[in-house]
């Protein structure tokens, strides 16, 4: 653990380690049955989502934000050998209810902004336009001179914003429901211990992104493992970097959350 920054740097391999633990928790004896209920609750949520504007942008982080935080006491109990229950979703969630809806509205609207960078303001509809031309025999570098250094440096300001927002968001609901942080607070520290442990997060992103894939193939149904898998992976991340720098918000689970991870 860094003390001065309050989390721990781990090696890349601990971003599959994660998954491999979440795997293990959700289907460990007397568990698969509620985390299959969390993961259909899940699962309404992002079909929800998929019916807002540009929801390919906004719908997806903004739910999973949420879900993490509304399952983070019952992936505390899976990870220290506990069976999670229904009421786990209201009363273990209601004393932090507020911040995590707080922080859900700030990544919704930040997620916006992005989505207005590069979907509103029309530059991804002129850079496909683009694309489309290279395919018919045009310069490709004559055509990126032609919408300018503005237009570009907007596009990778839009990606740059929407890639700070993905690492803010990713530990930001454990922090807020387990580790008792304010939204914004909460939302720095998850930003500065994605950054520091970047190799371990980009093997993590990457398996992320082949299960969301292979959930897409099953159209959508694959959200009822995945959703569930990603809270839990979420949480094996947690207590890996914050552990001891982050107590759980509840006294009664504090001894158990020191030994999720193992």
């Amino acid at each position: 653990m860094n003390r001065e920054s309050g989390f721990a740097v781990v090696p890349w391999h601990r971003g599959a380690h994660w998954w491999a633990l979440a795997w293990r928790w959700m289907f460990a004896p007397g568990r698969r049955g509620p985390w299959l209920l969390y993961g259909a609750i899940g699962l309404v949520l992002i079909l929800v989502a998929d019916e807002l504007p540009h929801s390919e942008l906004i719908g997806s982080t903004v739910v999973m934000f949420f879900f993490v935080g509304a399952s983070a006491i019952a992936a505390q109990k899976s990870g220290s050998g506990t069976r999670p229950s229904r009421t786990d979703l209201t009363e273990g969630l209601r004393p932090r209810l507020a911040p995590l809806l707080v922080g859900t509205v700030i990544v919704a609207a930040a997620s916006g902004l992005g989505n207005w960078l590069l979907l509103d303001s029309g530059i991804l509809g002129s850079l496909g336009s683009a694309a489309g031309a290279v395919g018919t025999g045009a310069d490709p570098f004559e055509l990126a001179a032609s919408f300018g250094v503005g237009t570009l440096l907007l596009v990778l300001a839009g990606l740059v914003w929407l890639l700070m927002i993905w690492l803010a968001a990713w530990l930001a609901p454990l922090l807020i429901v387990l580790g008792g942080s304010d939204a914004m607070a909460a939302l720095q520290r998850s930003l500065a211990a994605a950054w520091r442990n970047g190799k371990a997060l980009t093997v993590y992103a990457t398996l992320f992104t082949v299960f969301v894939m292979l959930a897409e193939v099953l159209s959508d149904l694959g959200w009822l493992v995945l959703a569930p898998l990603t809270a839990l992976a979420s949480y094996a991340a947690y207590e890996d970097l914050f552990g001891a720098g982050a107590p759980a918000s509840d006294p009664r689970s504090s001894a158990r959350a020191s030994t999720g991870a193992r």
